[in-house]
């Protein structure tokens, strides 16, 4: 009975541990199933961890936690986080650490203050301390670094390993026989003000980084609308050349007509009637909708794709006057779509074609982008497609934040060779 009375803050370690480990990873499966899983789970693990210390009188939770603790918890984060890969270690390991240092926290006061009966008081007093420190804190450095490359991932799985040696010092520290030459609140409190603070610094240098990046990305994005501009003022001014050539060939042409139709040469007339038809059709503006400025988005990105023989499917249906959004910002958002698109088709050798539809489905507008495209998407947790590239995929967080601006829902459907994005108003 002793023994299972010794243990029980270990026990309390091993929930915060498992809670901590899935606040930081998120939940991908509804509420409900992840409680119940993670209830059974926990359950597992005391209870084991229970009769393990009834039964063996040299057992010690400290000496076996990485494999009838840590391991356990780990699958469970795996099978519910919505984290994966290299994302999910660091947020495993992180939260670990964290929770840690909650018994860490823990051992100083109670060290201080000297009052053992106290510690299950200051236990529950210390993990909200360290939970609202995980998710004001390291979540958003986590999901700075995860927003623009997954590569950098990396930097929190090596720095977690750095503080679990850290760690793993102290506690032999308490242990040993130094304990009484080395004051141990203060090593103590040296570790975790290397880790607040370290993770502080951190995510300062990071967010000031990707705040760079991020303005430098939007700075392209204004360049490139400034490029559309003056591609826009390039294809009128091509178009205004075109439309005088046509007038001032004007009388040769019916010259030629009359003299077909003179000489009876009908079929010769017709093509001579549907070539000059022709001509005048390509000094058109392209009227896709009645908003200017997305208009002249499409307008562009037709003609573009038009060079590069990428075939541009525009399917517009009763949208004006029921955009309730800033016809400005949703044009930027369109563009930012479609130079994805185009990029990615443009490399294709096969399926050169982007379907843009823009439609009012009982009174409710849906836009999609659909495109083929060759080699690997990859998603991020928010489910917003994600590139190794430093720097790339700012559209698609800037398509993001306008969607949650605007409260809309944004849905990106990938299949083997075929992405389509959808944005519900």
């Amino acid at each position: 009975m002793d023994n299972v009375l010794k243990v029980i803050p270990d026990l309390i370690f091993i929930v915060y541990a498992g809670i901590s480990m899935l606040i930081v990873a998120g939940i991908r499966y509804k509420l409900k199933i992840s409680i119940i899983s993670s209830i059974l789970t926990f359950s597992f693990v005391i209870a084991l961890n229970l009769l393990l210390t009834i039964f063996f009188d040299n057992f010690l939770i400290e000496d076996w936690f990485l494999l009838t603790s840590f391991l356990p918890l780990a699958i469970l984060t795996w099978v519910l986080g919505k984290r994966r890969s290299v994302s999910l270690v660091a947020a495993i390991l992180n939260a670990f650490l964290g929770a840690y240092s909650a018994v860490l926290l823990k051992d100083i006061i109670l060290t201080t203050i000297e009052r053992p009966e106290l510690e299950y008081v200051v236990f529950f007093f210390t993990f909200p301390i360290i939970l609202l420190y995980l998710i004001k804190i390291y979540i958003p450095l986590h999901n700075e670094i995860e927003k623009f490359s997954q590569n950098r991932i990396g930097i929190l799985i090596m720095y977690a390993v750095f503080l679990i040696l850290e760690f793993y010092f102290y506690g032999v520290l308490i242990r040993e026989s130094t304990m009484h030459v080395l004051r141990i609140e203060i090593f103590g409190i040296a570790i975790l003000s290397v880790y607040f603070i370290s993770i502080i610094i951190l995510y300062i240098i990071i967010k000031t980084n990707n705040d760079a990046i991020y303005q430098e990305a939007n700075n392209k994005i204004l360049k490139r609308n400034i490029e559309h501009i003056k591609e826009q003022a390039k294809i009128s001014e091509e178009k205004n050349e075109k439309l005088k050539i046509i007038r001032h060939d004007m009388r040769h042409v019916l010259y030629n007509l009359s003299s077909l139709i003179q000489n009876e040469n009908n079929d010769e007339a017709l093509k001579l009637i549907s070539s000059y038809i022709n001509e005048i059709e390509l000094t058109k503006d392209l009227k896709f909708t009645t908003d200017t400025f997305i208009n002249a988005t499409l307008e562009y990105y037709y003609h573009i794709c038009q060079r590069e023989n990428i075939k541009l499917n525009i399917n517009i249906n009763d949208i004006e006057d029921k955009i309730n959004v800033s016809s400005t910002e949703l044009s930027v958002v369109i563009s930012n779509a479609l130079e994805n698109a185009f990029k990615a088709t443009k490399e294709l050798v096969d399926h050169r074609e982007i379907n843009f539809t823009f439609i009012n489905n009982n009174d409710r507008l849906i836009l999609s982008v659909e495109n083929y495209y060759d080699g690997e998407v990859k998603i991020n947790k928010d489910g917003t497609p994600i590139s190794d590239k430093e720097g790339h995929g700012i559209g698609s967080q800037s398509i993001l934040a306008f969607a949650k601006r605007n409260n809309l829902v944004i849905n990106y459907d990938i299949t083997k060779n075929k992405f389509r994005l959808t944005i519900l108003f």
